[in-house]
C-alpha cells in the first residue's frame, strides 16, 4: 500500500511539472507594441499590486454602509447538575439530577457623526485608489512604449555599426592593396586596421545594448526572457512626422486628463474627508440596546420526589385518621379540635 501511494504521488508530481511550465507567460517571437502592453498589464508586478487594492476599497465602502445597521447577538447553552447529598448538622439534604438551558437575544444600535460620514470617506478613498490604478496603468503603458522605442533605436544602432564595420573593412583592404603596390605607407594600413578594430568594438557594444534593452522590456512586461534574445523581433515601427501641437492645448489636456494629476486630486479629496471624519468625533452619539433572556430547568429523575410526596400524603392521612379515632373515643365531634 505504501509503494502504491508513493507511485501515485510521483506520477502526480510529474504531471504537475509541465502544467507549471505552461502557466508561465510566454513572449511571441514577433512582438507588437500592443502585445507588449497587454502582457505588461497582465503580468507587471507593480501594476498588479496597485490593481489589487480595488477590491478592499470596494468592500470598505460596503462595510461603512453596514455600520448603520443594528447589531444582533444570540447565545444559548445547556447545563447539567448530578444528584448528591449535603449534610448540615443532623439534617441531610438530597438533590436530584437536573438539566437546564438558557438563551438570550440582544439588539444594539449605535449612531454617531463618524458613522454618518464614514461611507463618504470610504468612497473618496476608493476613488483615490481608482485614480492610482489609472495612473499606474498609464505609467506602465508609457514605460513599455519608451522601452519599445529604445529597442528600435538600439536595432538601428546595430545596423549602423554593421554598416560601419563593412565600410572600415573595405578601407582596410584598400589600404593594404595600395601598400602592396607602393602607393601608401604601412602607417596608413595600421590606421585602417585600428579603425576596423574600433568599428568591431562599437558593433559589440551596440549588440550588447540591444540585448540589455530587450531584457529591460521583458522585465517591465513581467515575463521570463527567452534564452536566445535574437528570436524575439519587433513588428511595429513609428514614422517620423513633424509634431503639430499647441502649448495651451497640451497644458489643458494635461490638467484635465493626466492620471497623475487626477490621482493627486483624488488623494486631496480623500484627505479632506478624513479631516471631516476626525472633526465628527466631537459630536454626540446615540445608542440603543435591548435584550431578552430566559432559562428552563427540569428534573431528570422525578421518582424520588414522587415517592417522597406520596409518603408525606400517606402520613398526613394516617395522622388525620388517628386524631379522628381519638375524638370518637373521647366523645368529641370529628373534624375539629377541642382546646384544653
Amino acid at each position: 500500500m505504501t509503494n502504491r501511494a508513493l507511485l501515485i504521488g510521483t506520477l502526480l508530481l510529474c504531471a504537475a511539472a509541465p502544467l507549471t511550465a505552461q502557466q508561465l507567460p510566454s513572449v511571441p517571437q514577433t512582438l507588437s507594441l500592443q502585445d507588449a502592453i497587454d502582457l505588461s498589464l497582465q503580468n507587471n508586478p507593480t501594476y498588479r499590486q496597485v490593481r489589487n487594492d480595488q477590491s478592499p476599497a470596494s468592500w470598505a465602502v460596503r462595510n461603512a454602509f453596514a455600520s448603520w445597521l443594528p447589531n444582533f447577538t444570540a447565545s444559548s447553552g445547556v447545563q447539567y447538575q448530578g444528584s448528591g447529598a449535603q449534610r448540615f448538622l443532623s439534617a441531610e439534604f438530597r438533590t436530584s439530577p437536573t438539566i437546564g438551558s438558557f438563551y438570550s437575544l440582544g439588539l444594539n444600535w449605535n449612531l454617531s457623526g463618524r458613522t454618518l460620514v464614514e461611507p463618504g470617506r470610504q468612497r473618496a478613498a476608493g476613488e483615490a485608489v481608482t485614480a492610482s490604478i489609472d495612473a499606474s496603468r498609464m505609467n506602465t503603458e508609457n514605460a513599455i512604449v519608451q522601452q519599445y522605442v529604445a529597442i528600435l533605436e538600439a536595432e538601428a544602432q546595430v545596423d549602423l555599426a554593421e554598416r560601419q564595420v563593412v565600410r572600415d573593412e573595405e578601407n582596410r583592404r584598400l589600404a593594404q592593396a595600395r601598400y602592396d603596390v607602393g602607393q601608401t605607407t604601412m602607417l596608413d594600413v595600421r590606421q585602417a586596421e585600428v579603425a576596423k578594430g574600433r568599428s568591431d568594438v562599437a558593433l559589440l557594444q551596440a549588440e550588447q545594448r540591444l540585448n540589455v534593452e530587450k531584457l529591460r522590456l521583458f522585465q517591465q512586461m513581467g515575463v521570463d526572457a527567452p534564452s536566445d534574445l535574437s528570436v524575439v523581433t519587433l513588428s511595429d515601427s513609428f514614422p517620423v512626422i513633424e509634431p503639430d501641437f499647441a502649448l495651451d492645448d497640451l497644458l489643458a489636456d494635461a490638467d484635465s486628463y493626466n492620471p497623475n494629476v487626477m490621482q493627486l486630486r483624488a488623494q486631496e479629496t480623500s484627505a479632506k474627508r478624513n479631516a471631516t471624519a476626525a472633526k465628527t468625533e466631537w459630536l454626540p452619539s446615540v445608542s440603543f440596546s435591548a435584550s431578552w433572556f430566559g432559562f428552563t430547568q427540569q428534573f431528570t429523575d422525578v421518582e424520588p420526589q414522587i415517592a417522597q410526596a406520596r409518603a408525606g400524603a400517606e402520613g398526613a392521612v394516617a395522622n388525620c385518621q388517628t386524631q379522628n379515632q381519638i375524638f370518637i373515643t373521647a366523645g368529641l365531634p370529628t373534624g375539629r379540635r377541642s382546646s384544653f
